[in-house]
């Protein structure tokens, strides 16, 4: 009798472990996710978007973003420290994009061009600093390829944008999961942050 107990607990092991990978549904109740830099992180669909919290770790740093498809930021909140410094406060920057953002396809690419808004809250004797402008944008979806991550195999498109207006240029690197249906950012110019795990929560 013991023996066909313990077949059908092994029969049952993989089914287990299946279970534990995300899918389509998952981001509607939220995924948790680590990165390089020790900081976790969860993501979760609000307001016809995904909203990204990349710090939920105890302390002061603030990186909130509200997203489309996890790649394009409409609004994002940030306060770059552990520790609260005197007169220091978020940052609140808004994005808004000249056309529909698409969904990343493979060996697709988009332009765009960006109305900027940011405000800074600090200690100047208006109590805040803030500006306006554009900035150009091209995102590039790269090949897709298989990642494992957290024990489970998913299909990623890596997903570029260059970012320009006439004072300077930045680039950023995000893993879009196509069949979850969202993405992460993974670089920030030449600073890596690559994901760790990823898992329902």
């Amino acid at each position: 009798m013991l023996k066909p107990l313990l077949l059908a607990g092994l029969a049952l092991t993989p089914l287990a472990a299946a279970a534990e990978c995300l899918n389509a549904d998952s981001i509607r109740k939220g995924v948790v996710f680590k990165r390089d830099d020790g900081r976790s992180g969860r993501a979760v669909a609000r307001d016809g978007g995904i909203f990204i919290d990349y710090s939920t770790n105890p302390g002061t740093f603030t990186d909130e973003r509200q997203t489309l498809f996890g790649i394009y930021e409409l609004t994002t909140t940030e306060y770059a420290s552990d520790e609260q410094l005197i007169g220091d406060g978020d940052t609140v920057q808004t994005w808004k994009f000249r056309g529909k953002p698409p969904v990343p396809e493979a060996g697709g690419a988009w332009r765009s061009r960006i109305s900027a808004y940011t405000i800074s809250y600090n200690s100047s004797e208006v109590g805040y600093q803030d500006w306006k402008g554009r900035l150009e944008v091209a995102f590039a979806f790269l090949p897709a390829k298989t990642v494992r991550i957290s024990g489970c195999q998913y299909t990623v498109i890596p997903v570029e944008a260059t970012f320009t207006n006439d004072d300077h240029g930045f680039t950023r690197r995000w893993l879009y999961f196509r069949d979850l249906g969202f993405g992460l950012e993974t670089r920030r110019n030449d600073d890596g942050n690559a994901l760790k795990s990823l898992t329902a929560g």
